[in-house]
């Protein structure tokens, strides 16, 4: 399978069907080194347009 192809078949598997931007990952960067999340211990943050649900 090439590139191209692999890229399609995952994007048909996310539910917002497209992959996410940096600019959409980023604040949740900042968020977690920030500290604002000092109360956070523990937790996984999926950051998969939905790919992961369920």
């Amino acid at each position: 399978m090439d590139f191209d192809a692999f890229r399609a078949a995952m994007i048909a598997r996310i539910p917002t069907g497209r992959l996410l931007q940096p600019e959409e990952i980023a604040p949740i960067a900042v968020y977690l080194a920030s500290s604002e999340s000092d109360g956070m211990t523990g937790q996984t943050i999926p950051i998969s347009g939905g790919m992961r649900m369920g």
